[in-house]
């Protein structure tokens, strides 16, 4: 796991669970954290929720360190039960959203006294965006996914799990489920064939639409080796090579077009390829090669009638 993890570019690290800054929001009175509960599992961090009807699990704990430790809270409250309620199973604590505005998440002991509280804002969705605006293409039989976030007439992202829906036209096949981020829906998808299908997603009266160019094979016209931080680099210490590729047709990069490589030399070992399928990145399928000798070798990747070849050196 290390080892893929150190052949993704800085900016791929945090989306695979590094360093992407604390998830906790301290209460009020210093005496408890707070973070939300996502889909997976997860903690992450607390933000504005969706008006209308919108459930969030948060998680809540006591620090019970120090000398003068704050006492347990067996039971919860909302200062304003218009904006949200809340129960509290135990384990989790359950919001559910009413009319926008601010609220107070209170945790309270079994005497009813505070122990910390968290302010809470909801707000109506008033646009959905899509990661990817930029009517991406896909290969024809290819799954792919992209995100839909939701957000406030600020433009700050709302938490609104289950509240975006999905539909797609031909040759779109599509299905919606929540991101683990908590703000956004991810949506899954296949094209049939060629063609242009779109997909729209619904949040109450809100919508917005994506087209997705779904491209045959044959339509490849260019495999490009990756440049800058996604150029080809050598891992002395594992004997390995990563190689980035972007396949393409004559109007942009394609999702979902797998490389078929053809090595040289038998020494040289294909140890693992992944496919772009994520259009909320960039087009960079790749590829790790172990060289097990000393030696200057090719692999070339095919796609469709198009090549690349990658010289590897060890």
């Amino acid at each position: 796991m290390w080892l893929a993890r150190l052949l993704l570019p800085a900016a791929a690290l945090c989306q695979l669970g590094g360093d992407c800054g604390t998830v906790t929001s301290a209460g009020a009175l210093g005496n408890a954290s707070f973070s939300f509960r996502a889909q997976s599992g997860d903690d992450i961090p607390v933000t504005p929720i969706a008006s209308g009807g919108t459930t969030v699990e948060i998680r809540a704990w006591v620090h019970s360190g120090g000398c003068n430790p704050a006492p347990s809270f067996t039971h919860v409250a909302s200062s304003h039960p218009d904006v949200a309620t809340f129960t509290y199973d135990g384990a989790l604590v359950t919001a559910t959203t009413g009319a926008p505005g601010t609220t107070d998440l209170e945790l309270l002991a079994a005497d009813d006294k505070l122990v910390d509280r968290l302010s809470l804002e909801v707000e109506d969705i008033a646009a959905l965006r899509f990661a990817n605006a930029a009517a991406p293409r896909v290969l024809s039989g290819s799954g792919f996914q992209v995100g839909v976030g939701l957000f406030d007439a600020e433009g700050r992202p709302l938490s609104g799990p289950g509240r975006v829906q999905v539909t797609g036209t031909a040759p779109l096949s599509v299905t919606a489920s929540d991101h683990f981020l908590g703000t956004a829906a991810v949506v899954s998808g296949t094209g049939a064939g060629p063609g242009t299908g779109t997909i729209t997603a619904v949040a109450g009266d809100v919508q917005a639409s994506l087209d997705v160019q779904v491209v045959a094979r044959t339509d490849i016209t260019a495999v490009e080796l990756g440049t800058g931080s996604w150029a080809p680099r050598y891992f002395p210490s594992g004997r390995l090579w990563a190689v980035w590729t972007t396949p393409s047709t004559a109007e942009g990069p394609v999702y979902g077009a797998a490389c078929s490589w053809t090595i040289s030399d038998p020494s040289v070992t294909l140890s693992s390829s992944s496919t772009a399928a994520d259009m909320d990145d960039s087009v960079h399928n790749n590829a790790q090669f172990e060289l097990a000798s000393p030696g200057t070798f090719s692999a070339t990747c095919t796609v469709g009638g198009a090549q690349t070849t990658v010289t590897l050196k060890r």
